[in-house]
């Protein structure tokens, strides 16, 4: 067995909701094949090992237990590798954004779109009856 994780530790936990016979008819077969498990993390509430059946509070002070499999757990997922087409799809758009904003004339002198004059469908604050 492993060191004594102290209680107050930061964990995460593992527990088993459903077996694969348990799990809907309608899954796929690749997805039906395994159980349904839970991962939370939470605080240990006593001292233990790595493998054993433990309690945990969580942030919201709920208890719960399942089997302790990693001490100060931390995410280490990603988005993947970057895919180089996509970030030359990116500065593309900007260029065009750029260059819609130079030929729309409103930009340049600040003034409002035709149909957006003051008063037309917008509101207007005037200071009046506050």
């Amino acid at each position: 067995m492993g060191a004594t994780v102290p209680a107050g530790t930061w964990v995460e936990i593992e527990r088993v909701l459903l077996r694969p016979e348990q799990r809907a008819t309608n899954l796929p077969p690749e997805t039906a094949a395994t159980p349904y498990v839970l991962r939370l993390n939470g605080f240990l509430t006593a001292d233990a090992h790595e493998g054993e059946e433990v309690s945990v509070r969580s942030l919201i002070d709920h208890e719960h237990t399942g089997r302790l499999v990693r001490v100060d757990p931390h995410y280490d997922h990603s988005f993947g590798a970057t895919v180089p087409e996509l970030l030359r799809i990116g500065l593309a758009a900007g260029s065009l954004t750029r260059s819609a904003s130079q030929a729309d004339p409103d930009t340049d002198t600040g003034e409002s779109a035709p149909g957006n004059e003051a008063g037309e469908g917008t509101a207007q604050t005037t200071g009046e009856g506050r």
